[in-house]
C-alpha cells in the first residue's frame, strides 16, 4: 500500500498500521488494501509536510503486539522495535514495557477508557402491575393483612365470649354458640380485611368500640396504601423510566453481560495483569477478547456485549449507527479508567524522523488541525452523549396485549379460586343439610 509520492528521489516512509475503530480502517488485503478514517488523512498531511510518500505495512497478526517470554515483541510494536517500519500510522497507547523498546511522539490527544453498552428499550412487562411496590413492601403489606385479620378475629371472639358470659348461659350452650359464632367471625374478619384493602364495599360492618377501633385503623392504612399504589402505577404508565443495566464496572461485574476487550491492547494488558480480587481481575471471567472489529461492532450494536474501550472508538460507532438509523441506542458509563490515556505515534528508539515530526505535529496540534481531523469523524456522535447517565423520560410506547397479560393472569386466577370456593361451599352445604 503506498500513498502518492511527491518526491521520487527518496524512498517512501514505511508506516505500520492496524485497525482501530474510529481512527483507521483497513479495507481489503495488502498490497491492494485501502485505508479509511481520520488518521490516513493526517498521515497525508504529514507526508506533504515532509515532501515524501508513504508505504503502509500491516503486521501478520494484525495486532498492536505483546511481549513474549524471550523478550521479543509481536505485532506493530515488534515492527517498530526491529526497525522494519519507520513509524506507526495509528495511535498507540503507551505503558512501561512499551516505553522500554519504542519512543512515542508528542501526545496528540487524550482518550479516556470507558464502558459502554446498548440502552434498554421499553417492552411489555408481565409483572408490571406489582412494580409500584418493592418485594419487601409487598411482604410487609401481606404480613399486615394477616395481623389485621387476626386482630379482628380475636377482638370479635373476645366480644362474643364476654357477651355470652354476661347472659349467664350454661357452659354447654355457651360452647355451642361460641363454635358457631367463631365460624362467622373468621369469615367476617377476613371479608372486612380484604374488601377494605381492595376498596370494595362490604355487607358486614364492625360493631363494638374495640372492633371499630381496629377496623378504623386498618381502613385508614388501606386508604393510604391503595392511593400510593394507584398513583405510582399511573406515574409508571404516564412517564415510564428505564434503568440502565449498569453504570460502573462494579455494577457490570454483578451482571452476566459479556464485555469485549481488544486483543493485545493496553486495556487487555492491564486487565490480565490486575491483582487477584480487584475489579479488573474479576472482569477476566466476563471478558471476550479478539481483534475482529466487524464482529465486535455487531455484538455491541445488538446488545450481546458491553465494550471496554477508548471514548473516541465508542463515539465512532455512535456516529455510524446514527448515520444509518438517525438514532443513538447506546450509553456510556460514568467511570473512566487508567486516567486520560495519551495518544501518540511511535518510532524506533533514537529515530531522527521523530525529531522532525514532533515539530510538525506540535504546530498542527497547537493550531487545532489534529483535533479537527479527528472530530470530523464523530461530528454527530456528541448527540448520543447529551444524556449519558440517564435515559430520556419522554419515550412514548403504545400499550399492547403483553402489558395486560399479568393483570389477565391475576384475574383468571381469582376467577378460578372463586369457582373452587363456590364448589366447596356447595359441598359443605350438602353435607350439612342432606336431602331426605
Amino acid at each position: 500500500m503506498a500513498a502518492a509520492a511527491t518526491a521520487a528521489s527518496q524512498p517512501c516512509l514505511r508506516i505500520g498500521v492496524v485497525d482501530w475503530v474510529g481512527f483507521i480502517e483497513i479495507l481489503g488485503r495488502p498490497p491492494n488494501a485501502r485505508l479509511r478514517g481520520p488518521l490516513p488523512v493526517l498521515m497525508d498531511v504529514l507526508a506533504a509536510k515532509l515532501n515524501t510518500c508513504l508505504e503502509y505495512v500491516v503486521p501478520e497478526d494484525k495486532l498492536y503486539g505483546i511481549q513474549l517470554e524471550n523478550g521479543t515483541w509481536t505485532g506493530l510494536v515488534g515492527l517498530i522495535n526491529r526497525k522494519e517500519v519507520d513509524m506507526t500510522g495509528v495511535f498507540v497507547l503507551m505503558d512501561d514495557r512499551r516505553y522500554q523498546v519504542v519512543d512515542p511522539s508528542i501526545p496528540l490527544l487524550a482518550d479516556p477508557i470507558i464502558l459502554t453498552y446498548k440502552k434498554p428499550v421499553l417492552e411489555s412487562d408481565l409483572s408490571g402491575f406489582v412494580k409500584p411496590y418493592t418485594a419487601l413492601t409487598w411482604g410487609a403489606i401481606l404480613a399486615t393483612l394477616m395481623v389485621v385479620f387476626v386482630s379482628m378475629l380475636v377482638t370479635q371472639l373476645a366480644q362474643t365470649w364476654i357477651l355470652h358470659h354476661r347472659r349467664g348461659r350454661p357452659d354447654s350452650s355457651t360452647a355451642g354458640h361460641m363454635s358457631r359464632d367463631a365460624e362467622d367471625h373468621v369469615w367476617t374478619s377476613w371479608l372486612w380485611t380484604v374488601t377494605v384493602t381492595l376498596a370494595q364495599s362490604s355487607a358486614w360492618w364492625p360493631r363494638g368500640e374495640s372492633l371499630r377501633l381496629v377496623a378504623g385503623v386498618w381502613l385508614l392504612m388501606a386508604l393510604v396504601i391503595s392511593s400510593i399504589y394507584r398513583s405510582n402505577l399511573k406515574a409508571m404508565l404516564i412517564l415510564p423510566k428505564l434503568r440502565l443495566p449498569f453504570d460502573t464496572l462494579e455494577q457490570l461485574l454483578q451482571t452476566n453481560i459479556p464485555c469485549y476487550v481488544s486483543e493485545s491492547s493496553v486495556v487487555h494488558a492491564n486487565v490480565m495483569a490486575a491483582k487477584p480480587g480487584t475489579q479488573l481481575h474479576r472482569l477476566q471471567s466476563q471478558m471476550i477478547v479478539h481483534n475482529n472489529m466487524p464482529r465486535a461492532v455487531h455484538t455491541y450494536s445488538t446488545g450481546q456485549t458491553a465494550v471496554f474501550t477508548g471514548r473516541h472508538s465508542a463515539l465512532y460507532v455512535f456516529q455510524k449507527h446514527f448515520e444509518q438509523t438517525r438514532a443513538c441506542p447506546f450509553y456510556v458509563g460514568s467511570e473512566t479508567f487508567f486516567g486520560s490515556m495519551a495518544l501518540s505515534f511511535i518510532f524506533p528508539k533514537n529515530s531522527e524522523l521523530k525529531l522532525k515530526l514532533d515539530s510538525i505535529l506540535s504546530r498542527l496540534r497547537e493550531f487545532g488541525v489534529v483535533q479537527e481531523i479527528i472530530r470530523q469523524a464523530v461530528r454527530n456522535a456528541e448527540e448520543c452523549l447529551k444524556s449519558e447517565s440517564s435515559l430520556p423520560s419522554n419515550i412514548l410506547r403504545p400499550l399492547d396485549l403483553g402489558d395486560f397479560y399479568g393483570v389477565f393472569s391475576l384475574y383468571g386466577g381469582g376467577m378460578l379460586l372463586a369457582g373452587l370456593t363456590f364448589l366447596l361451599e356447595l359441598s359443605l352445604a350438602v353435607r350439612k343439610h342432606p336431602q331426605p
